[in-house]
Formats: C-alpha cells, sequence, structure tokens
C-alpha cells in the first residue's frame, strides 16, 4: 500500500515539521514549602500550646477534686444517719417477720435464742447494738448480701 493511496479509511499520524522537542531529562528540584526552621518552630509552638492546655486541665481537675470532697464531707453526716435509720427500721421488720413466723410456736419469745436473751438490756426497747453484718442479712439473697456488705458507707462508723 501505498501512503497517497486515497481509499484507506484513516490518516497516518506523523511527526511535525521541525520534529518533536528533546525531551527535559535534567532533575528539576521541587520547590520547598516547609523547611527546617518552621518545621522546629511549629513543634515549639504546638508544645507550647499542649502544655497550656495540659495546665488549665490540671487546674481544672484539682477544682473539680476539691469540690467532690467537699460534697462527701457535708454529706456523709447526712448518709450515716440515714444508713443508722434504715438499720433500725431493719431491726423492727426482723422482729415483726420473726414474730409473725413463730406465732404458732408455744413457748417463743421474740429476741431470744430458745429463751436466752441475745441483748443484755435492762428494757424491753430494740438494741442499740449492732450485730454482726451476716446476722443483720441473714434473710437477704446473697448476691445482695455480697453488695451491701462491700457498700463503702459500711466501713465509715
Amino acid at each position: 500500500m501505498h501512503t497517497t493511496d486515497r481509499s484507506l479509511p484513516y490518516k497516518q499520524d506523523t511527526a511535525p515539521k521541525g520534529g518533536y522537542k528533546p525531551i527535559t531529562y535534567s532533575r528539576m528540584p521541587a520547590r520547598q514549602l516547609v523547611t527546617a526552621p518552621i518545621l522546629f518552630g511549629g513543634f515549639w509552638v504546638a508544645q507550647a500550646f499542649g502544655f497550656y492546655l495540659y495546665s488549665i486541665g490540671v487546674k481544672r481537675l484539682r477544682y473539680l477534686t476539691i469540690e467532690a470532697e467537699s460534697a462527701a464531707f457535708a454529706l456523709t453526716p447526712l448518709l450515716l444517719a440515714e444508713r443508722d435509720r434504715e438499720y433500725l427500721k431493719h431491726l423492727r421488720r426482723h422482729r415483726d417477720y420473726e414474730k409473725e413466723l413463730m406465732k404458732d410456736v408455744p413457748g417463743w419469745q421474740v429476741g431470744t435464742w430458745f429463751g436466752q436473751k441475745v441483748f443484755k438490756t435492762t428494757t424491753d426497747e430494740m438494741p442499740l447494738e449492732r450485730m454482726s453484718r451476716r446476722e443483720f442479712y441473714a434473710s437477704a439473697r446473697p448476691y445482695q448480701r455480697i453488695s451491701e456488705m462491700n457498700y463503702k458507707e459500711w466501713l465509715v462508723c
């Protein structure tokens, strides 16, 4: 086939007149946007800002800790009074439950151990001495007893 033949459906691509431009293969370094002084300066600015935020956070944490401790000191007498009140109510419930449970047993005296007084008091009032925690939670479910015995307010007297 000859290139001057007009019957071809396409036109052959050839180089432009005068040829292509020469290919540049020499090294062209990139323009530096970030230099070493800028990197180190940015690092120290970030460190200073971070230390500033850290010091603010430490001061705030110290303030919140003091606030929480002050609230705990203020509420401790109230919580202990409520604990003692609930303790006495629980003792009364135990006594009433024992009275109801043993009402059909002849000769049973509420608050005694087979007729012997458990607490040596001179009156028939409820004893104010503390019973052991196991005895106090004798009729409770085990998981309730364990969780209540580990409760921190029991440790404060």
